[in-house]
Order: C-alpha cells, then sequence, then structure tokens
C-alpha cells in the first residue's frame, strides 16, 4: 500500500513549472473509459490497494442467490397442485361449513450445499483473496457454505468468515493459518479431509469446489487416489484453475494430469469477470438426476468411477452377461 501510494503521486522538481491545462484536458478526453470496465478484465495478480479495495465492494453488490431443487418435502402455500384436506377443512370449520376457500401445500425448495477447497500457497495468494471475498459475500447471505483453506495443512475457515467487515475476516485467518504464503500437499491434505470431513459435509447432494492451479509438491499416486474418493463422496466436483487464463494452457504437470479425470467441470478464475460467470452457472438451476462426469474444460471424456456394492442380495444370475 506504501508502494501504491508513493507511486501515485507525482515526482515535484524544484523549478519545474506545471504542465498546461490544455493538454491535461486533452489526456483525460482521450482516456474517457470505464474503471469499472477495466478492473472487471484485469488479473488479480496485478491489482493495487485501490483496485482491491473497489474490487471488493463489486463483489459484494453483485453476489446473486444460488440455485435451490425441490425436494419431498411439502409445506403449507396459498396456491399449488396438492391440495391439503386437513386445513381445508378446519377452514371450513371456522368459517361454518363454508368451503369456497381451500389451502394447499408446495414443495420445498432447498438451497444446494457448497464446499470449498481454496488453495492459500505462494502462487495462490491473489487469487486465493479474490475468491475469499466472494465466500465473505456468499456467507453473508446465508448460503449454505463450508470453506476450507489448504497449504501445507488443512484448516476449517467458515467461523472466521462470518465476520461482517471482509478485512477483519481476513486478518484473522492470517492469524489462525500458520501455512498462509507457504508450499503445497493437496494429496495430503485432500486425505485429511476426507478422512475427517467428507462423511459430514458432503451429505445432501452437496457439491465441493477445489481452487488451485494443481502443482503439488508430494507423490501424485497419493493425490489421483485421493481425487477418486473425494469423487465418489461429492455429487459434483468443480475445478478452478487459475492457469486457464492462458491460452496454450496444457496439462503438463503431473498434479493436473492427476486431478483432472476426476472433476467435472473445469473453469478459470483469474479476474472478475471469470468469478462472475462461475457465479452465474451456481446460479442455474441443478440437474434432478446424477450429475454427468464428462464435461471438462479440455474435453476429457472419462467415465464414472465404480462404486462399490454394500449389499451381498444382488448377485448375478447365471448365465447373466450384463455382470462382465
Amino acid at each position: 500500500r506504501l508502494a501504491d501510494a508513493l507511486a501515485a503521486r507525482p515526482a515535484h522538481r524544484p523549478g519545474a513549472k506545471p504542465p498546461p491545462s490544455h493538454e491535461e484536458h486533452e489526456l483525460r478526453a482521450h482516456a474517457t473509459f470505464s474503471a469499472e470496465e477495466r478492473l472487471r478484465q484485469r488479473d488479480f495478480d496485478t491489482l493495487t490497494a485501490d483496485e482491491w479495495r473497489t474490487l471488493r465492494h463489486l463483489i459484494r453488490a453483485r453476489r446473486l442467490p444460488l440455485a435451490t431443487v425441490r425436494t419431498r418435502r411439502l409445506k403449507a402455500s396459498s396456491r399449488g397442485t396438492h391440495a391439503d384436506l386437513r386445513a381445508s377443512a378446519r377452514h371450513a370449520v371456522r368459517a361454518g361449513g363454508d368451503w369456497t376457500v381451500w389451502k394447499y401445500r408446495a414443495p420445498v425448495e432447498r438451497k444446494l450445499p457448497l464446499v470449498l477447497l481454496l488453495d492459500i500457497s505462494g502462487s495462490m495468494s491473489s487469487y486465493s483473496r479474490a475468491v475469499l471475498y466472494f465466500c465473505h459475500a456468499l456467507l453473508q447471505s446465508r448460503e449454505r457454505l463450508q470453506v476450507f483453506l489448504f497449504g501445507t495443512r488443512l484448516t476449517h475457515a467458515t467461523r472466521a468468515l462470518r465476520e461482517r467487515d471482509p478485512d477483519v475476516a481476513l486478518a484473522q485467518l492470517a492469524t489462525q493459518v500458520a501455512d498462509w504464503s507457504g508450499g503445497t500437499r493437496i494429496g495430503a491434505t485432500l486425505a485429511e479431509f476426507n478422512r475427517r470431513w467428507a462423511r459430514r459435509m458432503l451429505g445432501g447432494r452437496a457439491t465441493v469446489l477445489i481452487v488451485t492451479d494443481g502443482l503439488d509438491h508430494d507423490e501424485c499416486g497419493l493425490l489421483s487416489e485421493e481425487m477418486a474418493r473425494l469423487h465418489r463422496f461429492a455429487h459434483r466436483v468443480i475445478w478452478l484453475n487459475p492457469l486457464l487464463r492462458y491460452r496454450d494452457f496444457a496439462p503438463k504437470a503431473r498434479g493436473v494430469q492427476a486431478m483432472l479425470p476426476h472433476v467435472d467441470a473445469h473453469y478459470p478464475v483469474h479476474n472478475l469477470d471469470s468469478l462472475e460467470a462461475f457465479a452465474r452457472s451456481l446460479c442455474e438451476a441443478a440437474p434432478i438426476g446424477p450429475a454427468p462426469r464428462a464435461a471438462t474444460h479440455l474435453a476429457t471424456h472419462l467415465p464414472k468411477p465404480a462404486r462399490a456394492l454394500h449389499t451381498l442380495e444382488a448377485r448375478p444370475a447365471q448365465g447373466d452377461t450384463r455382470w462382465s
């Protein structure tokens, strides 16, 4: 912030004359563009302190409600397709036998839960900060979101992000997280999440969002195994990768190759436009059936991993070729 403030001040030389006023007006005439439009396409890694403050207000002003799905539960409603005979009879008794007013029951709509796994290593510090502002806006609008930070260890950060001021929330996280801007151990942290948190957090068709560049320093065999296990637990797994901002991006790193077969979608997250495009995709209605397992940014069509059979009664009949 001090460097930005010093760079913004013009250098004053003794005896120098100020520039003519007509040149200043001419420069402003050529530079008539929206600062917000320019900020939307700026990379998070190149923002100044003032631009970060503007970005924080833009994210809070543009927060969108997430998609909802209909459940089998019903609630009282003034209109609907299910007639509530008991409520209608009670109203008729109070109205002296008048059955002209009917009561109905409508399906309950529920928001789908989200679980965010955010990489806070040194190469992801600027992008992690922008995603944390986005998560703070979602939590302030009371969305079903759980946030986990990982670098060399796993940290549950949902409680700290419930603070009303995002800067105060990030300051509390900086004191709690010891591995901020450090190394990356994606496989080990995913193993800890699958062992401690997966069964509690990934129920009810939960979607897992992984924000990382995929540059893992551990053995990639562990990463592939834990990604496959996470894919079996979650309803959908979405990977947000800032490296997709490059047009010539190719999955050459071993960590990227280990993660790609186990994700449902692969999106960029490097500026405000990409973050808002991903937020709009979350606002769309989710499909009722199982999520497709073959939609990635790199057109990687891979089959869904087979789930384990937990019942011994489901045995194949003799001569049935469907189980071969």
